[in-house]
């Protein structure tokens, strides 16, 4: 579980891309850079259907995902 302003990197070593492409710099912008759990951003349909995203800020920006990609996140360690 990921707390609120807490310091996180991304594991992107096996990242691909979506669709399998890696030419969409996410890699670029992500790995190994620190960043800050913003929180879930909840997304509520007309239809009933609730969507949890997460927001982190990432190089100066607020940067949005979804649930798979936060397997590549990991705590940065504070000894």
């Amino acid at each position: 579980m990921l707390e609120l302003g807490k310091l996180y990197t991304a594991d992107l070593g096996g990242y691909q891309g979506g669709w399998g492409r890696s030419d969409d710099n996410t890699k670029e912008r992500w790995h190994k850079k620190p960043v800050i759990y913003l929180g879930e951003d909840i997304i509520n349909r007309e239809d009933g259907v609730t969507i949890v995203n997460h927001k982190f800020l990432v190089g100066g920006c607020v940067a949005v995902t979804d649930k798979t990609f936060l397997k590549f996140i990991r705590e940065i360690e504070n000894d």
